[in-house]
């Protein structure tokens, strides 16, 4: 059932009343991990904890990736388990770090794909291998 708010919101005009698209939990939990993973950490007025913290180090070079991939993972794993209370049983895999060519379509220098495993609550259902990719 879709009864979460999509992320980010676009309300879609139906007549005079503007609706919100909605989404499933699966989905809605989907989008709020990518939007803890997108929020640099401080840049929440009211909660300056949430948001990763990778994004204070912006741009401090990735020089050794096995010193950085447990970073990754370790803070991955306790936002998760802090702030996204719908689930359960967090795993998180080794990153995959790819260096980029920088372009004029990206001024970043690494491409990271996180792989993250657990469990919704409310459902039991368990979602393995969910990807979630962000470039720094």
């Amino acid at each position: 059932m879709k009864s979460y708010i999509k992320i980010p919101i676009t309300p879609h005009i139906k007549g005079n009343s503007g609706i919100l698209e909605r989404v499933d939990i699966e989905e809605s939990i989907k989008q709020f991990i990518d939007m803890l993973i997108t929020t640099k950490q401080g840049e929440c007025l009211f909660n300056p904890d949430f948001g990763y913290e990778i994004w204070t180090r912006e741009y401090e070079p990735i020089l050794n990736s096995q010193k950085w991939q447990p970073v990754f993972m370790e803070q991955i794993k306790y936002l998760l388990e802090k702030y996204e209370s719908r689930i359960t049983k967090v795993q998180v895999r080794e990153p995959e770090i790819t260096t980029l060519q920088k372009t004029k379509k990206t001024d970043k220098d690494y491409r990271i794909t996180l792989t993250v495993s657990y469990k919704i609550i409310n459902t039991g259902e368990t979602f393995n291998n969910v990807k979630i990719t962000f470039e720094y």
